[in-house]
């Protein structure tokens, strides 16, 4: 599969529909009761007073998921409803995932350095230029061609987005207790 980089219709990180996709990406799905909205919004793990949403914002949400075919919804009974994710909306929930995503960064430095390293076919172009510019965004230092620098733990990290660009083969993490020269490194990271 080539990464396409234009997803169609964008959500903004927390729309209500992206909060939807996120939750039905983790949990598979979700049994709403239409009498009872605000139990949907407790199903989705929003906190109380965290956003405000009218009743007919939940179901807009929902409609506009099913228009787009990112979910299936289909009623159970009186007012509830069962949805689900489809294959579109569980690669558009990953997407969320990913532009979400944050590297971690701790008060005190383990001295190893985490080096990224990549070697992509021209076939996947468009692929290794999204996965750099992720790199990039994340907050990691460009060292070399191909090579990106972390001074934290961020394996997990980087193991979903090499799945997600289709890298997996590609990509390369290591950990480096000594990188020479590193002093610009120490400097960029202020550790």
């Amino acid at each position: 599969m080539e990464y396409n980089v234009f997803m169609g219709r964008s959500f903004s990180k927390n729309s209500l529909g992206s909060i939807i996709l996120s939750v039905l990406l983790a949990v598979g799905k979700i049994v709403a009761d239409a009498q009872h909205p605000y139990r949907f919004i407790e199903q989705l793990g929003i906190a109380e007073g965290e956003f405000t949403f009218r009743k007919n914002h939940i179901y807009q949400a929902v409609h506009r998921l099913r228009e787009q075919e990112y979910v299936r919804s289909r009623q159970v009974k009186r007012g509830s409803l069962i949805i689900t994710p489809t294959a579109k909306g569980k690669q558009m929930a990953k997407h969320i995932y990913l532009m979400k995503m944050r590297l971690p960064k701790l008060d005190k430095w383990d001295g190893i350095w985490r080096v990224i390293i990549f070697d992509v076919p021209k076939d996947k172009d468009r692929n290794r230029l999204a996965f750099s510019d992720h790199l990039k965004r994340l907050g990691m230092r460009f060292l070399q061609k191909s090579v990106w620098v972390y001074p934290y733990e961020c394996k997990k990290e980087i193991v979903q987005m090499r799945d997600y660009y289709d890298l997996s083969s590609h990509v390369a993490y290591m950990e480096a207790r000594h990188i020479e020269g590193d002093g610009i490194l120490r400097q960029y990271f202020k550790i």
